[in-house]
């Protein structure tokens, strides 16, 4: 009988003879049975024959129909388009450049000289994990390593436009509910303006696995949001800490300001399609945005490098 995946995926399909050069182990695992995955040329299946066709683009999608809250969840194509626009015109740069910088630092100090694995949690459209990915491809110590590079996000809009910016990268369709990823798999876990599951990063990460967070600052982008709010409230990390303090150790602390200038409509309208701000704020501020051809603002961001308790710890 088949086994029914409600990711509307193809039938069950039977492993191949476990000696052919075909099949190999894969880190993800199967999202109706929790059992770890074979990759072969064209899907992941795992030893119940669930099976979840890698797409022509080269993305796999192994986001579940009760994992969905609509009916394309995640960043709408409007959203992931000005997304694009706006980071390929280099504004946010020297955020990536402060991320990249820190996780290329943190897998050069690990001991463990094996296989890294490196997840962008809600990678959107690509930009911070392919700069990521060429920068580790071309560090002078780190360039001759083994490392696997996995983007995922619940929007498979966003996901089929970061497919464009790599091939050397796995990206999956997935929600941060329920992570695709065996136990104690990764090394790193990249989460960038992201949605954070503490419980879920523990379990994927291998014993002092780090979890780098890039979260706004008390000013980020400060002046757009005067525009568009009577009164602007500074973001707050307090609760998050306090949550996470139990499950991870701030290692390192680095807050990133720089100025974000934009000389034309376009860019400006990228930006706030981009944010939280466009969902929630009035109409009037819409147009009071809209109206906007020059923007003068600054993004604060705090990147930390927190490392994943030890069991002792725990205790």
């Amino acid at each position: 009988m088949r086994k029914a995946c409600d990711t509307m995926q193809s039938e069950k399909i039977y492993l191949p003879d476990p000696v052919s050069n075909a099949a190999t182990t894969s880190f993800l695992r199967c999202p109706v049975c929790h059992e770890q995955m074979t990759h072969l040329a064209q899907a992941y299946l795992c030893p119940n024959g669930h099976n979840f066709t890698i797409a022509k683009q080269g993305y796999v999608n192994v986001l579940l129909a009760h994992q969905r809250k609509s009916k394309q969840p995640g960043d709408s194509k409007e959203m992931v388009s000005s997304r694009a626009h706006f980071l390929d015109q280099g504004y946010y740069q020297p955020l990536s450049e402060q991320v990249n910088e820190e996780i290329l630092a943190c897998l050069t100090a690990n001991e463990q000289t094996g296989h890294e694995t490196v997840v962008d949690v809600g990678c959107g459209e690509g930009y911070c994990l392919a700069r990521l990915q060429e920068a580790f491809a071309s560090h002078s110590l780190l360039g001759r390593r083994s490392a696997h590079f996995v983007g995922l996000d619940i929007s498979k809009t966003a996901i089929r436009r970061a497919t464009r910016r790599s091939r050397h990268i796995t990206w999956v369709v997935a929600s941060v509910a329920s992570l695709p990823l065996m136990d104690a798999s990764c090394s790193m876990i990249l989460s960038v303006f992201a949605p954070i599951n503490i419980a879920e990063f523990m379990r994927v990460l291998e014993p002092r696995g780090k979890l780098l967070l890039a979260t706004p600052g008390p000013s980020h982008l400060y002046e757009l949001r005067e525009v568009l709010y009577e009164d602007v409230v500074e973001h707050s990390q307090a609760d998050f800490l306090e949550h996470a303090s139990t499950s991870f150790e701030v290692v390192r602390s680095e807050r990133v300001l720089f100025d974000v200038q934009m000389e034309n409509a376009t860019d400006i309208m990228s930006l706030y399609h981009m944010t939280p701000f466009f969902w929630k704020s009035s109409s009037q501020a819409h147009a009071r945005v809209e109206q906007l051809e020059v923007l003068k603002t600054h993004a604060d961001v705090y990147v930390r490098t927190l490392q994943k308790v030890e069991a002792h710890k725990e205790q």
